[in-house]
């Protein structure tokens, strides 16, 4: 897993936990907050698997 997949696991968990908004969360990873919220749905449905990209 590189460093960037690590981060954004991490700040993912902290929006999902509540500590970060799809706001902060968006500014922090550079993505929109639709694309957060797409990364949480599928965080909380398939596990922390559906964020490691595959080639």
């Amino acid at each position: 897993m590189t460093p960037k997949e690590l981060q954004r696991i991490h700040v993912i968990q902290q929006c999902i936990d509540g500590i970060l908004t799809n706001g902060e969360t968006a500014h922090i990873l550079g993505l929109s907050q639709r694309q957060v919220i797409r990364l949480k749905k599928g965080t909380k449905k398939e596990g922390l698997q559906s964020m490691i990209f595959r080639e």
